[in-house]
């Protein structure tokens, strides 16, 4: 599967975060995925359900909407900021305290993921 077409969300039930392909069923979207050699579908939260960037942090991890990333550039500057899709149809890298943001394919090899905006939303408010 392309890593475009990947999606992640949290399960209603159990609360675990499944990864897959997205399909609407019924006004709400469905996450299905392969498991032990069949297909299996979880109903999340749906404000939850983010799409993966297509792009890793500098540990090879995928980026998906909603993460939290720490950017450390070469000069030594400290950000920390939520991914999220733009009006400019774009993935940017926000930062909260400046409210602003930049296109995340141009540093996304300075970035590393430390938690989303569901599980961890103090790591935003502790942002430099």
């Amino acid at each position: 599967m392309n890593d475009r077409y990947l999606y992640r969300g949290k399960c209603l039930t159990g609360g675990t975060w499944s990864f897959g392909g997205i399909v609407p069923v019924n006004g709400i979207y469905e996450i299905h995925f392969m498991e032990n050699g069949r297909l299996v579908s979880c109903i999340p939260d749906q404000g939850t359900v983010g799409q993966c960037t297509g792009l890793c942090d500098k540990n090879g991890t995928l980026i998906f909407e909603g993460d939290i990333v720490r950017l450390d550039t070469v000069s030594k500057h400290r950000a920390i900021g939520a991914v999220r899709w733009t009006e400019f149809a774009r993935y940017e890298f926000w930062h909260i305290r400046q409210d602003q943001g930049f296109q995340l394919g141009q540093r996304f090899d300075e970035t590393e993921i430390i938690g989303n905006i569901h599980d961890n939303p103090e790591l935003l408010e502790a942002a430099p």
